[in-house]
């Protein structure tokens, strides 16, 4: 400690720790940048994945009840269809209630500009 003193060299270890700290912040931002965007595009995926589910489960429903339940057989699949269906829906409230809360959040994150 000849050459330098202290108080020099509490600022120089002030200034190392400021930059690892802004350093450690930047590198956070950018992975959680990257997490909401892969979320974001995987949300948009099963979103439609879970809207097919219900067309499909709806048409089937649809065809059952067209055939008529007459039998125990189909009356149980149409009470486990049913209780399907009002599964899906819940998750798809849930799913959209998600999506809204992240719309939230997203409003505040920076936005890339376009070229």
């Amino acid at each position: 400690m000849r050459g330098y003193s202290r108080r020099v060299l509490l600022w120089l270890s002030l200034t190392v720790a400021l930059l690892a700290l802004g350093g450690s912040i930047v590198f956070a931002v950018r992975c959680w940048l990257a997490l909401w965007r892969q979320l974001k595009s995987t949300g948009g995926a099963i979103g439609d994945a879970l809207e097919r589910l219900s067309a499909a489960a709806d048409a089937t429903a649809a065809r059952a009840d067209a055939l008529g339940g007459a039998s125990d057989r189909l009356a149980e699949a149409l009470a486990n269809l049913s209780a399907s269906r009002a599964r899906l829906r819940v998750l798809q409230e849930a799913w959209s209630d998600v999506g809204a809360s992240v719309g939230r959040v997203s409003s505040y994150l920076p936005r890339e500009k376009k070229a």
